[in-house]
């Protein structure tokens, strides 16, 4: 029987109907039937590693859903390129729109955060206590409220995400389960809105292409990992920025830059975006006209940021947050070698900071102005110095941060770009299960463990980088971006 008789139904399943119901249905085995959340909320400290006793086939089985998932989302984005218009925009929101409801209903098992922003919305709501200068330590012990992650630390997230946290608890009450939806249906939400955003963009920039980028937004399993199931106020944040680079293109700079100002509200890191924008307004107005609009829409943002700061300790806190942030690397190369050096040769903690971390805080930022000095597509720039961010700068790294890079890549019409965003996603879907599940091989030698995560989460995109990056400059007119002189 040859295989050619099979392909009306492939195609069928694969680009139709079918492959939204397939990509719901590895969702639905893989996440919500192990790991149900009304079964496994209230237990403290639980993961998906120890709901299945650390077994090699629980491992492996996350992965192989995640390399499924990445599958079936770039072929949605392939059968999006091909046929775009409204019978795909509905296939593409009704496979996010299933997967969702399967991930708000799993175990958030990759992640301890949703147990902090609960309890430190209780702090602001209930307690009257500020959670940027307080830590849950002063207030309650740890047996009382066991799903805490930082127990000892203050909250290093803005006043923005103070406010919104804080309301969403007022909403639902003290209830744990409630809580844990509230914050997962905020990220829920701000990922609808920021696919508005994409495809509000794309049918402007590249009608043709609006679908396709949705799908790569919606369908991320990545996107769908952190916003749906474990509620990440990173979502948030990118739809604040996100925001802003559409009034930028939409010629509304002013606006778009103090929006930019705001997402920094959510997390201090979504500043590093603003350079981009100030950069692009220059190329675009020339330099009078750049610091005409830029010079007064950046005081704007700076009386926004210190309004904002005032009831939460003032900037004063906003740069104790950035420096306790500063003090100590995980999960990467930076902080493989400065473990080495504090623990391994004995260097003093703050030398270890000043050269490791500062080392690599200016290798990113050399690498920033490169982009930045080249790339002169606002959306190809804001990629690039995200992407930076992630493999160079981020020394205090988690996959989630990964999902800036994502939201950017949806706007780019790009096949490399997008290619490369697929497989990022992939390692980092492997960082927790590497974190959970092999983190006990990497040994006890000074940053034994951060090597092993670098190597094993890290390495791969970092080396795919370096030959992106060489080949877009040996033949630069093959970066197919859409209406780049916008």
């Amino acid at each position: 029987m040859r295989l050619s008789r099979f392909a009306p139904w492939i195609d069928r399943l694969f680009s139709g109907p079918g492959l939204p119901i397939v990509f719901a249905g590895v969702y639905l085995v893989a996440f919500l039937i192990p790991y149900p959340l009304l079964k496994w909320y209230a237990v403290a400290q639980a993961s998906f590693a120890s709901i299945a006793n650390h077994t090699w086939w629980s491992a492996l089985g996350l992965a192989l859903a995640g390399l499924i998932l990445i599958g079936l989302n770039g072929q949605m984005w392939r059968v999006a390129r091909r046929r775009p218009g409204a019978r795909t925009h509905r296939l593409i929101l009704v496979g996010w729109l299933a997967a969702s409801v399967c991930l708000l209903l799993t175990f958030p098992g990759q992640s301890t955060d949703l147990g902090d922003y609960i309890f430190r919305a209780h702090m602001l709501v209930d307690l009257g206590k500020n959670p940027l200068t307080t830590p849950p330590s002063a207030v309650i012990a740890f047996k009382d409220f066991p799903y805490l992650a930082w127990y000892k630390e203050v909250d290093a997230y803005g006043p923005l995400w103070q406010w919104l946290a804080g309301a969403a608890h007022a909403v639902v009450g003290a209830d744990l389960l409630a809580n844990m939806l509230a914050f997962k249906i905020i990220a829920l939400l701000m990922t609808a809105a920021s696919g508005a955003l994409i495809f509000s963009l794309l049918r402007q920039l590249a009608p043709a292409y609006a679908e396709a980028g949705l799908a790569v937004w919606l369908w991320n399993p990545l996107v769908l990992n952190e916003g749906a199931l474990h509620g990440h106020n990173d979502l948030v944040m990118v739809t604040l920025a996100l925001a802003g680079v559409w009034l930028l293109l939409r010629h509304r700079p002013g606006a778009g830059l103090v929006v930019l100002v705001l997402a920094g509200l959510i997390k201090v890191y979504a500043w590093i975006m603003l350079p981009v924008a100030v950069v692009w307004l220059v190329r675009q107005r020339g330099w009078r006209g750049a610091l005409k609009i830029g010079v007064p829409a950046l005081l704007i943002g700076a009386a926004l940021v210190e309004l904002a700061y005032l009831p939460f300790g003032g900037l004063t806190r906003l740069l104790e947050v950035a420096r306790d942030r500063s003090w100590w690397p995980t999960g990467t190369w930076t902080a493989a070698l400065f473990f080495k050096l504090r623990d391994g040769l004995h260097w003093p903690h703050p030398t270890a900071v000043a050269v490791v971390i500062g080392g690599a805080t200016l290798l990113f930022g050399l690498a920033a102005l490169l982009v930045m000095l080249k790339v002169r597509d606002l959306r190809a720039g804001m990629w690039g110095v995200v992407l930076a961010y992630l493999l160079i700068g981020s020394h205090w790294f988690q996959p989630w941060y990964a999902v800036w890079l994502v939201v950017f890549t949806a706007i780019i019409a790009d096949r490399r770009l997008t290619a490369y965003t697929f497989v990022l996603t992939f390692f980092m879907l492997l960082h927790p299960i590497v974190d959970e599940y092999l983190s006990p091989q990497f040994g006890s030698a000074p940053g034994s463990y951060h090597a092993g995560m670098a190597a094993l989460t890290l390495l791969g995109p970092q080396i795919l980088a370096l030959i992106l990056i060489a080949r877009t400059l040996r033949r630069p007119q093959r970066l197919s971006l859409v209406n780049s002189s916008i």
